[in-house]
């Protein structure tokens, strides 16, 4: 996978399970 595609991945993940823990 491209690099900067992986980071971009994170990024997306990273702010999804903030925004879930958030909801708890």
């Amino acid at each position: 996978m491209d690099d900067r595609l992986k980071q971009r991945w994170n990024k997306l993940i990273l702010k999804l399970s903030r925004d879930f823990s958030d909801n708890e």
